[in-house]
């Protein structure tokens, strides 16, 4: 089980520079609203952002390069089209 409270926090923090680059650009997060983003997709973000951080190698000490590549992944659908078909355990989990 996923502690909402302390996955917020990680979210937030670890997503912090991206939703300023947002704000400062005057363009929408991928979400649109923080409320409406469930645990799983918060989840899915964060590690989404993290391994592009782990692959960046001398990218990630442009931080405006990272959200601009998080962004565009994000804006693919990745999220909605893979991720939750891992965490749900396949695109095939429902069907009988």
């Amino acid at each position: 089980k996923l502690d909402e409270a302390a996955l917020q926090k990680v979210f937030l923090k670890s997503l912090e520079n991206y939703i300023n680059w947002c704000n400062y650009l005057c363009i929408t997060p991928v979400w649109s609203s923080l409320e409406a983003v469930s645990k799983e997709k918060k989840l899915l973000y964060v590690s989404l952002y993290l391994l592009i951080w782990g692959e960046a190698s001398n990218v990630r000490f442009l931080p405006e390069c990272l959200c601009y590549i998080f962004h565009h992944f994000s804006c693919i659908n990745l999220i909605d089209n893979i991720g939750l078909n891992l965490l749900s355990g396949g695109p095939n989990a429902n069907k009988q």
